[in-house]
């Protein structure tokens, strides 16, 4: 017991046996119950947010494996394990430094030295034979760093030539094993163990593949101020992970296809991707909005949350019906209310693209049981077109997938990817949601003091100078994807999809410019407003961002200012080193204070070649909740600019969104760019938190908002001439 509200329990036995007892046990409602499950027994539910197991595997133990193995044992064997309340404490030793690693191995007191040959004395106990024939003088401990392969490597020596007589066993079935002479010759090595190093970003592509979520760490270093840190990172690190309600993209079978690009970036998703998007979708609409809510309006601008749950299912209905040129799906009255949403003009409300005819009154909305039928008949569709798709005549009507047929699932799935992200746009302004289920919430109070140290460290450690393009820059952009064409090629599973504003691929001259390491800062955002208060001017509650919550009537200024996520209101000093989410205005009048402006989209698209969004340390895909502080790029010996992380927001640029040259509309979704081409909508890039892997790795994506919408989950960099 430690404390009152901890109880420790130990496990002994393999890791196998471990993990059955883990499956087995750590569903019961009684948390000293440790019997296996009857069919009857009632496992922990989302309302039971207390009760949480945290398993300790510590000792870097997981450095036994070769990365390979460690990849199958997570992925396998402890992630089915883990169950929505259990989570595992994992220790791994970063540090690649030969000599600190060989000095750890073969240390001054010969601590680790004598533990090794203590095996020897093991073996010739389980052996039953005396010292005389085997006994740990007869070895000598040799341990060698193997940098190539990120490992120490633990051999014994035999000091003389050795000959070993196993006694006869009996195994499995009643057979005997014969005795079997084993000899060692003088000089020979045994290997004994091997114990893998892995850096901070490998242990989290590790965790990352293997379908399982950091919740927190926590390093030897992290504690530290800047003139105590090693510049080499971390020794040692404790990982919390937890396997999380959804995850996104397949989980890869081998550690050779742990990079960055495995999610089909512009291709058909497969059916365990569209498992993932449905299984997130359900835990927004289902698990974070109270159902007394679905009829609220969080954004004046937008529907209610309701539209959306039969937004979703109607687009993709329309989409397969034109395909297969039948009717509509009952009820059709569906597709008059829910085909498309709105974005009036925020200036002037009345100017609105072509949008459905929505119900004045509560109760002339469909029901949520309606929507749900219809949601869950639009999955069954989707699924039966995949079984379809090469199947034989005598099971069924098979469908070919042509190229035309990709794009349209392709679309479908990318509009719900996107709209998962807008909901949360509305739902973070409301403050009576529920907790995401099944993952972890964050620990305000440990996180905020480690961001602290963290940014305190930077601060102390190097100054955070301006990023130079000192030349003029040849820029692709965009990729080629005629939609035009897809009655005329056929389907290529190499071919990458994308919106109509992404094609064609054209080169773009970018001139000399500099930028911003980091997007600006909540608390930078902050001393930029007190400037303007010390100047004598006023403020109201538009230049403050959406993503604040301020009292105007409070008599403390702006000290009392709170951050808002999709758990609540958190204390400013929490979200500080957050990027600041606001409209594209607020941020270009930051940006014109600080001698600035915004970026221009070939800017930013630069600077991501060398530090993408969508990197595998990036923070994207729900890896968490809220955004997390921004980590500046650092500069190789080639010049380059790589290792940026943006903290998880899209990024503002100055230039509207504008049709380009052999820009060409869709013709199955007519107006999904053209629409808004009309100046007041500014092009936005990167990703946040909640944008999928496969579209913040596309690097043609494009997304806008209008400049003054101030909802998005999006912050910005100043850019300044050169």
């Amino acid at each position: 017991m430690v404390g009152e509200e901890v109880q420790t329990r130990g496990i002994c036995g393999t890791y196998s046996q471990g993990l059955d007892w883990i499956t087995q046990s750590l569903g019961s409602t009684d948390p000293s119950d440790s019997r296996p499950n009857s069919p009857g027994t009632q496992r922990w539910t989302a309302d039971e947010p207390e009760r949480r197991r945290a398993l300790l595997w510590l000792g870097s133990s997981i450095g036994n494996f070769s990365p390979q193995e460690a990849l199958t044992f997570l992925r396998d064997e402890v992630r089915p394990a883990l169950h929505a309340h259990t989570r595992i404490l994992i220790g791994i030793d970063n540090c690649k430094v030969p000599e600190k690693v060989q000095l750890a191995y073969d240390d001054s007191e010969g601590v680790t030295r004598q533990f090794i040959l203590n095996g020897i004395t093991v073996v010739a106990r389980a052996l039953g034979l005396p010292e005389s024939i085997l006994n740990p003088s007869q070895f000598e401990y040799v341990s060698r760093y193997n940098v190539g392969m990120s490992r120490n490597e633990a051999y014994l020596r035999a000091r003389e030539d050795i000959m070993i007589t196993t006694p006869a066993i009996e195994i499995a079935g009643g057979e005997r094993q014969k005795e079997v002479v084993v000899r060692i010759k003088s000089g020979e090595l045994i290997l004994m163990e091997h114990s893998y190093k892995f850096t901070d970003e490998e242990a989290h592509n590790l965790f990352h593949f293997a379908g399982l979520r950091v919740v927190q760490s926590w390093s030897d270093q992290s504690h530290l101020p800047a003139d105590l840190r090693l510049s080499t990172g971390p020794n040692h690190t404790l990982y919390l992970v937890e396997c999380p309600g959804f995850t996104f993209g397949e989980l890869p079978e081998s550690v050779g296809l742990m990079k960055v690009g495995r999610h089909a970036k512009g291709n058909v998703p497969s059916l365990k991707e569209w498992a993932a998007i449905w299984t997130a979708w359900d835990s927004v609409t289902m698990g974070i909005i109270p159902e007394h809510l679905l009829h609220s309006k969080p954004i004046d601008l937008r529907h209610i949350c309701l539209f959306y749950l039969g937004h979703i299912p109607v687009f993709a209905d329309i989409q397969l019906s034109r395909y297969f040129k039948v009717p509509y799906s009952e009820p059709q009255k569906f597709s008059e209310i829910f085909e498309r949403g709105i974005d009036p003009n925020m200036e002037d409300p009345s100017q609105c693209h072509d949008h459905s005819k929505v119900p004045d009154r509560e109760d002339e909305w469909p029901s949520l049981d309606q929507i749900l039928k219809f949601r869950d008949s639009l999955r069954d569709r989707i699924s039966n077109v995949y079984l379809s798709i090469g199947a034989s005549e005598s099971d069924g009507d098979p469908i070919v997938l042509t190229r035309a047929l990709a794009r349209v699932l392709w679309m479908i799935y990318e509009h719900e990817a996107m709209h998962l992200e807008t909901l949360l746009y509305m739902l973070v302004q409301m403050e009576s949601v529920n907790f995401p289920p099944n993952f972890t919430p964050p620990d305000w109070r440990s996180l905020s003091r480690r961001w602290d140290l963290e940014a305190a460290a930077t601060e102390d450690g190097r100054s955070e100078g301006l990023i130079e393009y000192p030349k003029q820059i040849s820029l692709q952009v965009g990729h080629n994807d005629r939609e035009s064409d897809d009655n005329r090629l056929s389907f290529s599973a190499d071919h990458e999809f994308g919106w109509d504003n992404e094609n064609p691929a054209r080169v773009e001259i970018v001139n000399p410019f500099m930028l911003s390491p980091k997007p600006v800062s909540n608390s930078q955002y902050l001393a930029y407003l007190h400037e303007i208060l010390l100047n004598g001017s006023s403020l109201t509650a538009k230049d403050l961002p959406a993503s604040w919550k301020h009292d105007f009537e409070s008599s403390n200024s702006l000290n009392d200012i709170k951050i808002r996520t999709i758990y609540g209101l958190v204390p400013f000093p929490v979200g500080q080193h957050w990027p600041v989410q606001a409209s594209g205005r607020q941020l270009a009048a930051y940006a014109r204070a600080r001698g600035g402006r915004l970026p221009s989209a070939n800017e930013l698209r630069v600077y991501f070649q060398d530090s993408p969004p969508g990197g595998l340390m990036s923070s994207i895909g729900f890896q968490h909740w809220h955004p997390i502080p921004a980590r500046g790029p650092t500069k190789d010996e080639d010049g380059t600019w790589r290792g940026g992380m943006n903290g998880g927001v899209w990024e503002w640029t100055g230039t509207p969104f504008d049709r380009h040259e052999g820009f060409e509309s869709s013709s199955i979704y007519p107006g999904y760019s053209s629409d808004f081409f009309d100046g007041s909508h500014w092009i936005m890039l990167g990703a946040s938190w909640a944008t999928l892997p496969r579209i913040a790795q596309r690097k043609s994506f494009t997304n806008w908002y209008q400049a003054n919408y101030p909802y998005v989950f999006a912050g910005a960099r100043v850019a300044y001439d050169y």
